[in-house]
């Protein structure tokens, strides 16, 4: 249900009318029909509360009446249907946005006052004497002080212990930092260390491995070497019987003949027949003497 239209102001001759929509033709007044332009720039105006004048920052009642006198100070011909509708929408967000900023102030009083009951209230620590039996104490206001300053000293003896805690928990992190990067540097220091061991190990094994291989290659020289020198010496020896073997088969002739001549032939046995023995005669024993003795 759209809310009623209230009744609009014109000018005329320097007065001012006012006149219900429904009664402006008849009573004479004049109306003004606004252009096109006109309903452009006043709905901008509406919706840009920049452009015109300085609404209510929280949008209460004040800024609605603002609203409402924007609005008849800009359309001034209200008769059209465009026109209800909008003031309709006008007065619709309004409320709306009345009941909004009344929630919002109660959701912010409720959580105040919540935050207020979260406190927690401590009993003074009034000290009572020993002969104490029950039934209702009276204190002094000297007590009362007394116990307000004891409470401010635990008071404070709570926030250096939580202060000195915090120091030891940020030492500690420190610590434990200090800690890794010394772990990190010492291990970045055995990889590298790992590293030229075995970079020195790498050029040792090649420096062995091209010692050994200069060792085969000279190997293989002195032996190619000797075997030329073998070729050269058989060719040499084929054409030239050596003088070595000679000499050893003259001195293989000596001492066969030295032998023969240190050594006695032995003795021919004697022949026998069936009655008597035959002894061989003196000749031959000396003829055999005389061929193997030495020329």
């Amino acid at each position: 249900m759209l809310p009623s239209v209230p009744p609009h102001t014109y000018r005329s001759s320097d007065n001012l009318v006012h006149c219900h929509p429904t009664q402006c033709r008849k009573s004479g007044a004049p109306s003004t029909h606004p252009t096109r332009s006109e309903e452009i720039r006043a709905r901008a105006l509406l919706l840009n509360g920049d452009k015109g004048p300085e609404l209510e920052p929280k949008g209460n009642k004040s800024s609605g009446i603002q609203l409402r006198k924007l609005f008849n100070a800009t359309v001034k011909d209200q008769t059209d249907e465009a026109r209800k509708e909008l003031s309709a929408s006008i007065h619709s967000l309004q409320a709306h946005n009345d009941i909004l900023n009344t929630e919002n102030e109660g959701l912010r009083q409720a959580l105040t006052l919540k935050k207020k009951h979260k406190k927690k209230s401590k009993p003074l620590d009034l000290q009572q004497r020993k002969e104490y039996h029950g039934g209702a104490v009276f204190w002094s206001p000297s007590k009362l002080r007394e116990a307000r300053v004891h409470e401010q000293v635990n008071r404070q003896e709570e926030e250096a212990e939580k202060l000195q805690k915090a120091q030891t928990k940020e030492l500690k992190a420190a610590a434990a930092l200090y800690k890794k990067k010394i772990a990190e540097e010492a291990k970045v220091l055995r990889e590298s260390a790992k590293e030229a061991r075995a970079e020195e190990r790498k050029k040792a094994a090649e420096e062995a491995a091209a010692r050994r291989t200069q060792k085969e290659q000279e190997k293989r020289d002195r032996d190619s070497q000797k075997a030329l020198q073998q070729s050269q010496r058989g060719k040499r020896a084929a054409s030239k019987p050596p003088k070595g073997r000679q000499e050893e088969r003259r001195s293989n002739n000596r001492g066969t003949e030295g032998a023969i001549e240190t050594q006695p032939a032995p003795p021919v046995p004697p022949k026998t027949t069936r009655t008597r023995s035959i002894k061989a005669p003196k000749n031959s024993l000396n003829s055999t003497k005389a061929s193997h003795a030495p020329k």
